[in-house]
């Protein structure tokens, strides 16, 4: 267990040695040389003309006159259902195995 332990810690020493050897460039400076980007123009207004039809079409239809909806027509579904149909009854797939022939 000792040697494993060793081997690890051998391991990791190289890599920090290595690591060190690297230039690392300090935050700040990193920062400075990043350019602030900006949206170009026919983005600003590609953007802007979409919230303006997009507002505008809810204004257009909130000035659109609403129209009632009618009640349906009552229909006498009772006369349909009392009717026999082979749809009405069912008969489980299996049952005609089960009878005698």
């Amino acid at each position: 267990m000792k040697k494993e332990d060793d081997d690890l810690k051998d391991f990791f020493l190289e890599m920090k040695k290595g690591d060190a050897s690297f230039d690392v460039l300090p935050l700040a400076k990193l920062l400075r040389q990043q350019k602030p980007q900006k949206l170009p123009v026919w983005a600003v207004v590609a953007a802007t003309i979409n919230i303006i039809l997009f507002v505008g079409g809810f204004w257009y239809q909130s000035l659109q006159p609403t129209e009632g909806v009618d009640a349906l027509p009552l229909v006498d579904t009772q006369s349909f259902i009392d009717q026999n149909s082979d749809m009405m009854t069912w008969e489980t797939p299996t049952d005609k195995l089960l009878t005698n022939f």
